[in-house]
């Protein structure tokens, strides 16, 4: 290959490189919780009367995060 394709080849790939980053926007990713629980329907919390207390659970499903 000669020199002046080779040279250009390398700017174009050196400019396309570079423009890559310049129309991209960051956005930020949601937060996301997943509460496990063994054996517990909706209504077993106390948030949607349930019988059983569970004040954390309570807070995060009146105030969100």
């Amino acid at each position: 290959m000669n020199r002046p394709i080779l040279l250009t080849l390398c700017a174009a790939a050196g400019a396309m490189h570079s423009c890559n980053g310049v129309s991209e926007k960051q956005t930020p990713l949601p937060n996301v919780i997943i509460i496990y629980t063994d054996d517990v329907g909706y209504g077993d919390v106390g948030a949607y009367d349930g019988r059983i207390p569970t004040p954390n659970i309570d807070r995060l499903a009146r105030n969100g995060l």
